[in-house]
């Protein structure tokens, strides 16, 4: 009987261990699970922010895009004015040298 009534003994002790080492488990994991969420929830948020960190960025890159083209159309229109005025002007004394040549 002594023998049983230990064995008893030792196989309860055994089970409290394993229900304490469960409980023990089960609140790491949940702790874990809610780091885990929290870790997934700061993730989602700094990807929202760096895409609008992106499109904000490639939204600046577009208007200086923009500015650039303006600034070189006009050069290029300063420049073909001038150009065709200059064209002109040769063009003007080419014909007064060409009328004045047609009488020698």
């Amino acid at each position: 009987m002594e023998i049983s009534l230990f064995i008893i003994g030792i196989l309860v002790s055994i089970i409290v261990i394993m229900v304490i080492g469960i409980s023990i488990n089960y609140v790491a994991f949940k702790s874990l699970k809610k780091e885990f969420t929290d870790y997934l929830e700061i993730q989602r948020v700094n990807d929202i922010n760096t895409k609008n960190d992106e499109n904000v960025k490639w939204r600046s890159v577009n208007e200086e895009k923009l500015e650039i083209r303006a600034k070189i159309e006009k050069v290029a229109k300063i420049t073909n004015d001038k150009i065709n005025s200059l064209e002109d002007k040769m063009y003007k004394d080419f014909d007064i040298k060409r009328n004045q040549s047609h009488g020698y």
